[in-house]
């Protein structure tokens, strides 16, 4: 049998081209076992790790943090990033890219 990268890349490329994204309150009300820790998911949690947000935005906020692997979404911001995939150069070196978009939203009301 023989694969080329062509392969692996046909089936890395479909999540790449979708635009959607994947909440991660979303993912823990799936589970009855993280259900809980949805409530935990306000801003005090972020504070400790951005300071900066603590002035803006008091730590009883909502937040959700959303991931996609769309590569429209993080062209936008690092237009040199490669696209998600696959190569093996002619010596058999094999170089994965994974390219992640996460974004952390705040909720205003």
């Amino acid at each position: 049998m023989i694969m080329d990268e062509n392969m692996f890349n046909q089936f890395l490329l479909d999540p790449v081209l979708l635009d959607t994204s994947i909440s991660l309150r979303d993912i823990l009300w799936a589970n009855p076992n993280t259900i809980h820790m949805v409530d935990q998911m306000r801003m005090a949690m972020v504070q400790m790790m951005m300071p900066e947000l603590a002035s803006d935005y008091s730590a009883d906020k909502a937040i959700d943090i959303r991931f996609s692997l769309s590569h429209d979404l993080i062209k936008d911001f690092l237009p040199e990033a490669r696209l998600t995939g696959l190569n093996i150069d002619k010596n058999g070196n094999i170089r994965l890219t994974l390219n992640m978009y996460a974004q952390l939203l705040i909720d205003k009301t």
